[in-house]
């Protein structure tokens, strides 16, 4: 499973939670970004340094 897929489905499972869920700010703009959010370094970034998805990521 790449890093990609594996954070898809984190958010995937989280969003069930609602204001519950373990990385409350992880958007849908990390997951599908646009042609223009892609070339923003910054939400990548913003992924691999949420302590809330790293620690998320550790329980899978």
């Amino acid at each position: 499973m790449t890093p990609h897929q594996l954070i898809a489905e984190l958010y995937d499972t989280d969003a069930v939670f609602g204001e519950g869920a373990a990385c409350p700010k992880l958007r849908q703009m990390h997951i599908n970004p646009t042609s223009f959010q892609k070339m923003n370094v910054s939400l990548a970034m913003q992924v691999s340094l949420q302590t809330s998805v790293v620690r998320s990521i550790s329980v899978i």
